[in-house]
């Protein structure tokens, strides 16, 4: 699959060429965890350090063969922000959230190198919300530059797999999108396809289609 998404993603024809894109693989410490309880362990340092190494032999997996290199941890190691490169003038960078995002904002904008303003970027598992959501209210510049670069950024997800599941009614499925297939697709625990959308679901609408399917 990673041959065919980079076939498409980075070398294809305009329409589906993209500059600015989200992956996501499999984290083994949270492979069980909601995406809430995912997020809440993300605003650990250890964690995030512990799920980068985790992550760095699925994110090698993902470039193999285009001349990969890991550049290192992107300032503070506990932030978990590694930074690989790789042909055709790929960047990858790991577990951007809302409280790490500022170093990631500085490489977008060319102060690490100018690879980012003019190659393929590629953040792996990233975390962000929006751009209000991040910095304090008085770091005015910083909340700037997350919507111009992040809100207003042309991000558009790889793939994406999140399981959903709700103990109380009893119900799991899972949430999934795969370029370059358009849509979003909810299934149920056995595999079928429950619904599709334009954009990303709500969690609760994505729970609604599993209630519905009892």
């Amino acid at each position: 699959m990673p041959s065919l998404l980079f076939q498409l993603a980075y070398t294809g024809s305009a329409p589906f060429r993209r500059r600015r894109v989200c992956h996501d693989v499999p984290e083994p410490s949270n492979l069980l965890a909601s995406r809430a309880l995912r997020t809440h362990r993300m605003h650990r340092a250890n964690w995030r350090l512990q799920v980068f190494r985790e992550l760095r032999p699925s994110v090698e997996a993902l470039l193999e063969g285009r001349k990969l290199e890991f550049c290192g941890m992107l300032e503070a190691e506990a932030d978990g922000l590694g930074v690989f490169k790789a042909d055709p003038d790929l960047c990858a960078v790991t577990l951007v959230g809302d409280i790490n995002v500022a170093p990631f904002l500085r490489l977008l904008k060319g102060e690490f190198g100018s690879s980012p303003l003019t190659g393929i970027v590629i953040a792996v598992n990233p975390w962000w919300t929006q751009s209000s959501a991040i910095g304090n209210p008085w770091q005015t510049g910083l909340r700037r530059d997350a919507a111009r670069l992040l809100d207003d950024g042309g991000w558009k997800p790889l793939y994406y797999l999140e399981a959903v599941s709700s103990k109380s009614d009893m119900v799991e499925g899972s949430l999934l999108f795969c370029y370059p297939y358009t849509q979003w697709m909810v299934y149920d625990i056995a595999g079928h396809l429950l619904g599709e959308f334009d954009n990303k679901p709500a969690g609760v609408k994505v729970l609604e289609l599993l209630l519905a399917s009892k």
